[in-house]
């Protein structure tokens, strides 16, 4: 016991050095040097929301929509002013909604648009169809390949949520519930071998 109590301060002094070592503050750890990219198919870029209301409504269990700009405006226009309407950033402030980087500033009452189930993107509808459509095959083929996507919520519901539009999009088998007051040992062994078969 003395030994294991003596020991205890050299242990967690080793732990610190490691994370030390985990942490990537160079500029390759997307965390820290992040472009938002127009042709990225990992991410898709939101405006005029609040992070808060956002986390709020997924860990209640809340169904969201991503929401486009519309229809792309014809492209026929004259040309000083095609490039004046085509441009995203000027429809989103046609629009009313703000394309900065910045969070909104909330009043007293917050903005309709804020409490609502859509999640406004920088994106005309077409642009956004391809920008989704190309997310989900990246995902798909990660977990084809055998690469893990981790989710993570502090609460059950927004796990569900996760969990059912995976299973609407074909992707269910690869969902493995491991820790939860519905997760038995049997039936996790059942899962895993009804899921070796799609792993080869």
């Amino acid at each position: 016991m003395t030994h294991h109590t003596s020991s205890t301060p050299l242990t967690k002094h080793h732990v610190e050095q490691l994370r030390d070592k985990l942490l990537d503050l160079s500029n390759r750890n997307p965390l820290l040097n992040f472009n938002h990219t127009p042709r990225s198919r990992t991410h898709v870029r939101i405006i005029d929301e609040v992070p808060d209301f956002l986390f709020a409504a997924l860990a209640e269990g809340r169904e969201l929509a991503f929401q486009s700009l519309g229809v792309e405006p014809d492209p026929d226009c004259a040309e000083g002013e095609r490039r004046a309407v085509l441009a995203p950033e000027a429809a989103a402030h046609n629009a009313g909604y703000d394309a900065s980087y910045d969070l909104p500033e909330l009043g007293a009452e917050p903005h309709a648009r804020h409490a609502d189930r859509f999640v406004q993107t920088l994106l005309f509808e077409e642009a956004m169809e391809r920008k989704l459509g190309g997310i989900r095959k990246e995902c798909g083929a990660a977990l084809h390949q055998g690469k893990s996507v981790l989710f993570v919520a502090e609460k059950m519901a927004a796990l569900e949520v996760v969990q059912n539009r995976l299973m609407d999009a074909g992707l269910g088998d690869f969902c493995l519930e491991l820790h939860s007051t519905h997760a038995k040992k049997t039936a996790v062994l059942d899962r895993v071998r009804r899921r070796m078969p799609r792993r080869a």
